[in-house]
């Protein structure tokens, strides 16, 4: 069964790892657990508050974006969601053996 491999990273070391069916979770919805992970690991609450302001808001900060990006090799998406290189998401569609799905 596919699976979405999320794993999450604070620099060089792994904070976190998990296999969602993708059954139960489409893309908008691994999105918006993308950015919880980012806002949980990386900001306060104040910073996140400012995400959530509108974009043309003076105190708006853009930290929280989840962005796509295609692997051609591996012929997935990659979905990436992120502070730099501090602390950061990155979820793939994979087979339960951890064969890329298109």
């Amino acid at each position: 069964m596919p699976v979405w491999e999320i794993v999450g990273w604070n620099g060089s070391e792994e904070i976190f790892r998990r296999n969602v069916p993708i059954e139960g979770m489409g893309i908008d919805h691994l999105k918006a657990l993308l950015l919880a992970l980012t806002a949980k690991h990386s900001l306060d609450d104040a910073a996140i508050v400012d995400c959530y302001r509108d974009r043309d808001a003076k105190a708006h900060r853009v930290h929280l974006d989840v962005r796509e990006s295609n692997d051609a090799a591996a012929r997935t998406t990659i979905y990436t969601c992120g502070l730099g290189l501090n602390c950061w998401f990155v979820a793939r569609a994979r087979d339960e053996v951890g064969v890329n799905v298109e």
